[in-house]
């Protein structure tokens, strides 16, 4: 079953394509209810689009959530780094080791791609949910912050590789 708002990006599209192939007499006039081809399509899916809306509001809050999880992993991980501090100094015992370096570059990116993936979900959020961008535009940003999950994987790395890397073996 394809979610609501799949479903009024896919009839949005038709009535593009439709708009496109039909002459400009015929889709700019009003109507006997003086009503333009525009507000006859939002008046027939007032109910799909409010479906869209609250799809896309919970799969966003749902995403949300998960990308400020994966944010608050990388950001407590900068704070417990391999190996640990040196109880004198405070210096990590592992810094010199490359696999301090690739924990540490794989946590700032880590970080980084899981707030911004918290931006484009609150943008999506804070959105008025226009008809017009459910063809592309919510769609996006969507996708560009889901692809931001990638950043959970780039923390795994970093931390399994510098946790078994063999140089680091003393």
């Amino acid at each position: 079953m394809q979610s609501p708002a799949l479903q009024l990006r896919d009839e949005l599209l038709l009535f593009e394509k439709v708009k496109l192939a039909s002459r400009m007499y015929l889709t700019k006039p009003l109507n006997n209810k003086n009503k333009t081809a525009e507000e006859l399509f939002a008046a027939a899916n007032e109910q799909l689009h409010g479906e869209a809306k609250e799809w896309l509001m919970r799969t966003t809050e749902n995403c949300t959530i998960l990308s400020v999880f994966i944010a608050t992993v990388a950001f407590a991980a900068i704070y417990t780094v391999p190996g640990g501090p040196d109880q004198n100094t405070g210096i990590p015992l592992l810094q010199s080791k490359p696999s301090h370096l690739v924990f540490t570059l794989a946590d700032v990116i880590s970080l980084a791609l899981g707030l911004t993936s918290v931006g484009k979900f609150l943008s999506i959020l804070t959105s008025s949910f226009p008809l017009e961008d459910f063809k592309m535009f919510l769609f996006k940003k969507l996708i560009q912050g889901i692809c931001m999950f990638g950043s959970l994987g780039l923390n795994d790395v970093g931390g399994v590789w510098s946790s078994h890397h063999p140089d680091d073996v003393t």
